[in-house]
């Protein structure tokens, strides 16, 4: 049988493997004949290279052990178990998959037998926090004697070390790249968080307030966040529709049109966008409680332009150029005559490949774009108030806009600002650092793209 004939019947096996609509219950063994076959003519056929994500897909989905795949018999070699691990945890960190990336790590342990340098040092004890206090019993004497009290670790301490064990699993298998460990990483702090929520919602249950803390009449501010959103993505439907609309009817072109460049971008990703820029510019710039307005405005067109570039360097698998910094002791000598001149022709090239996308946005366009959004924003933000009426002691609710716009005197200049509602900033004020940190001011293994 030709190369091409197996070829065309592995594929033909694959395609039947991994469609949930047929009746085929496939084993352990059937996924490792896909794998090896993956592995010997990966090399031959590019589509096999794509249907190694339906393969794992189909096989979380049957809830097979990867580690039950990999140590079939059929696999007669130890490289092609080491080189099939290599492929899959590559596939496994495009699909975040992180569970699966410690599962492997722990697979590639046992099998290559690596002894870890860190076997012989002593674990640390963590530091355990008082459950219940030792209370006085009556053993089979009859004599009395204090328990032993009960101890437990603390939950974030524990989640620390359990996702830390996972990374350390999958160091076994990763290749050698930072890039496919900081996106490890990056996904695994999602599982980190999840854990976190989890505990915090099992814990306002067991004390009996309700949900995320509802009970106690102070409400999460993801939830009011998750609502925003909501109503902000359709209000932009609305909004770009009518934008674009408008200046079709309109005979002469006086101004700039904004429908597409706020169709750069999803709307769900804009609507994501205002909304993290204008709560992270709260008390920013000296304004207590809110945030000057050219600065919102600006913040928010220039946060739509990086992720529209960022999305176009993604899809199109565009190298950011590295600029290295050259000492000032060799600015005149020929070492730094020669490097000068490999920067010039380097920016040289990214000037004559005339993207039109790479084009800097004015101010201008950066301050509408951003008056738009920030103008949706204001119009659909709200928040539920509540207050006590004096003399019948009945409580009072009522929706109020969460942004409004003001005005303050600075050195004599009237400067225009966007207030928030005091029951969203004493939210913001007792919130914890973490919750506000947003991911790019966080240390990265790699320099992070634009």
């Amino acid at each position: 049988m030709t190369h091409a004939l197996q070829i065309d019947s592995l594929r033909y096996l694959g395609a039947t493997v991994t469609k949930i609509s047929h009746k085929i219950h496939p084993t352990a063994q059937t996924y490792a004949i896909m794998l090896l076959a993956q592995l010997r003519f990966s090399n031959l056929d590019d589509s096999m290279s794509a249907s190694l994500v339906k393969l794992l897909n189909r096989l979380s989905a049957c809830g097979i052990s990867i580690q039950d795949v990999i140590s079939n018999h059929i696999f007669t070699s130890s490289d092609d178990v080491s080189e099939v691990i290599q492929l899959l945890s590559k596939a496994v960190i495009e699909m975040k998959m992180s569970p699966v990336i410690a599962e492997l790590g722990q697979v590639e342990a046992m099998g290559t037998g690596h002894l870890d340098p860190l076997n012989d040092v002593p674990e640390v004890m963590p530091v355990k926090k008082l459950v219940d206090v030792s209370q006085e019993i009556i053993d089979e004497d009859g004599n009395v004697v204090l328990s032993s009290p009960a101890e437990e670790i603390p939950f974030n301490l524990d989640n620390l070390r359990k996702h830390l064990a996972q990374v350390t699993l999958a160091r076994c298998v990763l290749p050698e790249d930072v890039a496919a460990c900081q996106k490890l990483l990056e996904v695994s702090v999602y599982d980190v968080t999840v854990e976190r929520l989890k505990h915090k919602a099992k814990v306002f249950d067991e004390m009996g307030l309700g949900h995320m803390g509802l009970g106690l009449r102070c409400p999460d501010l993801q939830i009011w966040m998750w609502d925003w959103h909501q109503k902000l993505r359709s209000h932009l439907e609305t909004e770009v529709a009518d934008i674009i609309a408008a200046k079709a009817k309109q005979t002469r072109e006086r101004t700039t049109c904004l429908g597409p460049f706020l169709s750069l971008v999803k709307l769900e990703t804009l609507s994501l966008i205002t909304i993290l820029e204008v709560m992270q510019l709260n008390s920013a710039g000296g304004i207590a409680d809110g945030m000057k307005l050219a600065r919102a405005l600006l913040t928010v067109g220039r946060a739509v332009e990086n992720e529209f570039k960022a999305q176009m360097c993604k899809c199109n698998n565009i190298a950011i150029p590295l600029l290295h910094h050259v000492s000032n002791h060799i600015f005149f000598t020929d070492l730094g005559y020669r490097d000068l001149h490999t920067r010039r022709v380097t920016a040289a090239k990214y000037i004559q490949d005339n993207e039109k996308w790479t084009t800097e946005w004015t101010q201008l366009l950066r301050v509408q774009v951003g008056s738009i959004l920030v103008d949706c924003l204001m119009d659909v933000a709200t928040v539920e108030c509540m207050a006590l009426d004096k003399w019948t002691s009945e409580e009072l609710k009522e929706m109020q806009p969460v942004f409004y716009h003001a005005y303050e005197y600075v050195r004599g200049q009237k400067l225009g600002v966007i207030r928030l509602d005091p029951v969203v900033a004493d939210r913001l004020a007792k919130d914890p650092l973490r919750e506000t940190l947003h991911p790019r001011h966080l240390p990265m293994l790699v320099k992070p793209k634009p």
